[in-house]
C-alpha cells in the first residue's frame, strides 16, 4: 500500500508537468543524467580529498603514451588487459595534449559519459518491463546511490565500461536483438574477461526456446567479434598476446580476496602461521604456507560454483519455463554469476563491484533486502579501500573481519538471488 501511495504521488507530480508519457520518461532520464554530473563534480572529488590513495589513471596514461608514440601492445610492451581496453586509455589521451593532469580529468569525463549511458539503458529497460515512471525513478536512484556508496574509485578505473557492455548485451538479448547481444559480449570480454559468464546463460536460453539457428548465429557473431579484435595482435606477436593470459594465471592471492581473508583470519588464531605481504602484479598480495595451492584452487572452485549455478538455471527453466519470466531469471542469474566470479576469484579488486551495480539496481527496485545487502557490501568496500587499506596491509583484525563480513554478504546475496520464490512476471 505504501509503495502504491508513493507511486500515485509521483504520477500526480509528473502529470502536473503536462507532458506525454514519453516526454516524462525523457525528462526523468535527463534529471538522472544531470545527477551523474553532480556526482562527478561534487561527491567524487570530496571523497578523493578525504584520502590520499594512488590511482591507476597514470598507468593508463603511460600505456596511451606508448601507443601514441608508435608502439604496439603485446609486441613492444607488456599489457595485462585485453585489446579493447586500449581504446578506453587512448580516448582521453587524444584530448589531453600529452599532459598527465589533463589526462586524468578527461579519463574521469569518459567515465561520466559511460555512466550516463548506463542511466539511459536502465531507463529504457525498466520502462519496457514495468511501464511505471516511479519504478524507473527508483531504479535510477538506486544505481546513483550505489555509485556514491563505492566512492571515487568508480571514476578512476575503467570498469564502468565493462558494466555498460554487460548491461547493453543483456538489454539486447532481452529485447531479442540476439546478434547484437553476442557481439557486445565479445566486445566486453576484450576489455575484461568477466562478461564470459553470460555465455552459458545465453546458450541455455536459446536451447530452451528452441532457437538453435539463433544460437549458431550468435556464436558465429561472438567468434567474429573476438577474431576481429585479436587478429592484428596475434599476427604481430602471438607470444606477446598470449602472455597477458598467462600473466593472470600466475597471479598470487590478492589481499582483498575471500581467500586472503580466510588465510589472515587463520593467522589470527594460529600465531605460528606467518603471513607476509608483497607488491607484485600491480597489486598487494599475501604469501604464506599454502597460498600457492589456494591460488591454483581458485579457478576450479569458481568454475564449480558457476557450473552449479548454470545447472540450477537450466533446471529452473526446464521445469517451469512457461510459468516463469525468463527475462527475470536471466538478469538475476547474471548478477549471481558475477557475484560468484568475484567472491571466489583469487583477486578481488574493489572496482569489480562496479560490474554488479546496474543489475543490482534493476533486479527488483521494490525488494529492499537486495538494496540493503548490496549497499552494505559497497560501503564496507569503500571503508576498506581507499580509506583503511594501510590497516589491512598491516593485517588489522577489524579490517580482516570486514573482508569476511563482506564475503559472507555476497554469498547470502547470491543465494537470495537464485531462490525460485523470488521470480514473478513483474520483477527482474
Amino acid at each position: 500500500m505504501k509503495f502504491e501511495a508513493e507511486e500515485n504521488r509521483f504520477n500526480a507530480i509528473m502529470a502536473s508537468i503536462g507532458a506525454s508519457e514519453r516526454q516524462r520518461l525523457l525528462l526523468l532520464t535527463a534529471v538522472f543524467v544531470f545527477i551523474q554530473l553532480l556526482i562527478w563534480l561534487f561527491i567524487f572529488p570530496t571523497l578523493e580529498h578525504l584520502h590520499s590513495t594512488r590511482t591507476d589513471e597514470l598507468v593508463y596514461f603511460r600505456y596511451a603514451a606508448l601507443i601514441r608514440h608508435g608502439e604496439m601492445p603485446y609486441r613492444d610492451f607488456s599489457l595485462e588487459y585485453p585489446p579493447l581496453a586500449v581504446v578506453l586509455f587512448l580516448t582521453p589521451f587524444l584530448f589531453s595534449h600529452a599532459n598527465a593532469g589533463s589526462y586524468i580529468t578527461f579519463f574521469h569525463i569518459e567515465n561520466l559519459f559511460i555512466s550516463c549511458g548506463i542511466i539511459i539503458l536502465l531507463s529504457l529497460l525498466a520502462w519496457r518491463q514495468w511501464h511505471s515512471l516511479p519504478t524507473v525513478a527508483r531504479v535510477l536512484a538506486i544505481y546513483s546511490f550505489f555509485l556514491c556508496a563505492l566512492g571515487s574509485i568508480v571514476e578512476t578505473r575503467f570498469d564502468l565500461a565493462v558494466a555498460f557492455l554487460i548491461l547493453a548485451s543483456l538489454v539486447s538479448f532481452l529485447t531479442e536483438r540476439y546478434l547484437l547481444a553476442w557481439v557486445l559480449v565479445g566486445a566486453g570480454i576484450m576489455i575484461k574477461l568477466v562478461p564470459i559468464i553470460l555465455i552459458p546463460l545465453y546458450l541455455i536460453t536459446h536451447y530452451r526456446q528452441g532457437q538453435l539457428v539463433k544460437l549458431r548465429q550468435g556464436l558465429l557473431a561472438f567468434a567474429a567479434a573476438i577474431l576481429i579484435t585479436t587478429l592484428p595482435f596475434l599476427v604481430a606477436s602471438p607470444g606477446g598476446f598470449v602472455s597477458f593470459l598467462s600473466y593472470h594465471g600466475k597471479r598470487p592471492i590478492e589481499i582483498e580476496s575471500t581467500w586472503a581473508a580466510a588465510v589472515m583470519l587463520w593467522a589470527k588464531v594460529d600465531h605460528n602461521y606467518l603471513i607476509t605481504t608483497v607488491n607484485s602484479f600491480a597489486s598487494r598480495n599475501i604469501v604464506a604456507q599454502g597460498t600457492n595451492l589456494l591460488a591454483l584452487l581458485s579457478f576450479p572452485v569458481t568454475a564449480s560454483f558457476l557450473l552449479l549455478l548454470y545447472f540450477h538455471f537450466f533446471r529452473l527453466q526446464s521445469r517451469s519455463f512457461e510459468k516463469q519470466n525468463y527475462k527475470d531469471v536471466i538478469v538475476r542469474f547474471s548478477l549471481a554469476a558475477i557475484a560468484i566470479f568475484i567472491l571466489f576469484g583469487k583477486v578481488f579488486s574493489p572496482q569489480f563491484l562496479i560490474w554488479m551495480m546496474p543489475l543490482a539496481a534493476l533486479v527488483q527496485p521494490s525488494r529492499r533486502i537486495i538494496l540493503i545487502f548490496f549497499a552494505m557490501i559497497l560501503l564496507l568496500t569503500q571503508f576498506e579501500f581507499p580509506f583503511h587499506f594501510g590497516a589491512l596491509v598491516n593485517q588489522s583484525t577489524s579490517l580482516i573481519l570486514i573482508l569476511g563480513i563482506r564475503s559472507l554478504l555476497i554469498a547470502i546475496l547470491t543465494i537470495y538471488l537464485t531462490r525460485r520464490t523470488l521470480f514473478s512476471r513483474q520483477s527482474f
